[in-house]
């Protein structure tokens, strides 16, 4: 997919550990890229990202999904007017139920080193 000329955008769902590195190469290789949240494992990988966007001039943007759902931003928006006075302090907690990706029995690495051969 990096080396497809035909590709200009590449969307990152790894897990978080891997977003940063897949976003810097698919900066290297010249794509735009969207990143699921959380963007990267950690700061300093966020600012890796960064760095990899301005180096390659590319588009890189990290999704949050919900501020652009109209009940969100009408809630900011009252918000802003002091519908509810002074707000000092918010928390949220979301609780929901989440299937399992399953599991795979543990395997050998394959003697080349290439991970993906032994799939």
């Amino acid at each position: 997919m990096l080396e497809d000329p035909n590709v200009d955008l590449v969307n990152i769902a790894t897990c978080s550990h891997w977003r940063a590195p897949a976003a810097i190469f698919a900066c290297q290789a010249g794509k735009h890229v969207y990143v699921e949240k959380p963007v990267s494992h950690n700061i300093w990988g966020g600012r890796q990202m960064a760095r990899a966007a301005r180096k390659y001039n590319r588009i890189v943007q990290g999704g949050t999904q919900r501020r652009s759902n109209g009940y969100v931003r009408r809630a900011v928006e009252l918000l802003g007017q002091g519908v509810i006075g002074d707000v000092y302090m918010a928390r949220a907690l979301v609780f929901g139920d989440r299937g399992s990706i399953g599991f795979r029995d543990a395997e050998q690495p394959p003697a080349d080193g290439d991970a993906e051969a032994g799939r």
